[in-house]
């Protein structure tokens, strides 16, 4: 992945490019451990908790799902809302951002539910976006 954008950290392009090159048993547990802190996230929300995760906890929850979709079904605003996140200077409402978090939780699941009756691994072989 090539960074494009001077306002993201370089540790948030570090790890996707950890994300991109796991074995799919590392993968398997970063997606858990995404999987649960999203929906934790959507649970607070929609119950107006104070308990958030922070900006960049979710931009890399949200990055590490986006990487187990293929191209196809990768909705390009949750790009933008994933920039957000990761960029530190921009302000976001992590309130705000619920319904385009809750479809990338949502296009996961659905893709990992496909994958599995498939007998396939649930990271994408095209993970290697021009995200910013």
């Amino acid at each position: 992945m090539k960074q494009k954008n001077k306002k993201i950290p370089r540790e948030f392009f570090s790890y996707a490019e950890t994300l991109a090159t796991m074995n799919d048993e590392k993968f398997a547990n970063e997606f858990v451990e995404s999987e649960d802190m999203v929906e934790h996230y959507i649970w607070s929300v929609r119950n107006n908790e104070k308990d958030l995760p922070s900006k960049e906890q979710l931009a890399r929850a949200a990055l590490c799902l986006m990487f187990s979709l293929p191209e196809h079904v990768k909705p390009h605003q949750s790009w933008n809302v994933i920039h957000l996140l990761a960029a530190p200077e921009v302000g976001v409402s992590l309130y705000s951002i619920e319904p385009q978090i809750s479809e990338i939780l949502f296009l996961a699941k659905n893709n990992l539910g496909k994958l599995m009756n498939k007998g396939r691994s649930p990271k994408s072989k095209h993970a290697s976006d021009d995200l910013f």
